[in-house]
């Protein structure tokens, strides 16, 4: 179910016509520095001087190239550009964070914003069909694979080499523990319904917990089948 609409920031990459987007640099970096008790310096992805000797070079290569488009100004633009994209979306997501849903405060980082509304349908439930098989001719693999419902990120595949599988509590919100005799364990994220899990024990028996997960947190576990390591 669709949850409150709130306001996010509207990113965009920057391409090689990237004049406005240095003056964008420019006026974030003037209401950071206005604004210090919303945009906590201590914070911030990166220092205010940082993000000034990074806009050097690339003032530099947009007015070069406006000078003269040549190839040679134009691939030193390409390479700053190719610098700056990472560092603005990483301006995105902290003044989204410091922004907590406020478009003014959006709005006061010199950003654009736009009504975002969530489409979490909150925890996954419980994969199906988990299960380990044989893989014909390989020694010391696995195949593990299951049914994944559509609201489901990925999955946690927690696999260890004692028969008796693993046993799992929950700690929090989007928190588990693992309570396990000593054993070798195994920890592989997934994101698709299918994947090779290796063993170092060759004719010993692989147990393994798979839990679902999403943004809003981890799903009911399933306990896979013992099976032989070939």
């Amino acid at each position: 179910m669709a949850g409150t609409p709130y306001w996010k920031v509207k990113q965009s990459s920057i391409n090689l016509d990237a004049g406005p987007k240095n003056n964008l640099l420019t006026v974030i970096i003037t209401r950071f520095t206005e604004n210090p008790t919303v945009f906590l310096t201590g914070k911030l992805p990166y220092t205010l001087v940082a993000l000034g000797l990074l806009q050097v070079p690339f003032a530099a290569a947009i007015a070069a190239y406006a000078l003269n488009p040549s190839k040679e100004n134009e691939n030193t633009l390409i390479d700053q550009v190719a610098i700056i994209n990472p560092v603005f979306y990483e301006i995105y997501d902290f003044v989204d964070g410091a922004a907590a849903g406020s478009k003014t405060v959006i709005n006061l980082a010199g950003l654009d914003a736009y009504k975002h509304i969530s489409t979490s349908t909150g925890k996954p439930l419980a994969s199906l069909n988990c299960k380990f098989n044989f893989i014909k001719d390989v020694v010391q693999m696995l195949l593990f694979s299951q049914r994944k419902k559509p609201t489901t990120a990925g999955t946690l595949l927690l696999s260890t080499t004692i028969p008796g599988g693993l046993n799992l509590v929950k700690l929090g919100n989007s928190q588990m523990g693992i309570i396990t005799p000593l054993g070798i364990i195994n920890v592989n994220v997934f994101s698709t319904n299918s994947a090779e899990v290796a063993s170092t024990d060759s004719g010993k028996k692989l147990a393994g917990t798979s839990i679902p997960f999403n943004a809003s947190g981890f799903g009911p576990s399933t306990n896979l089948d013992p099976t032989l390591v070939p």
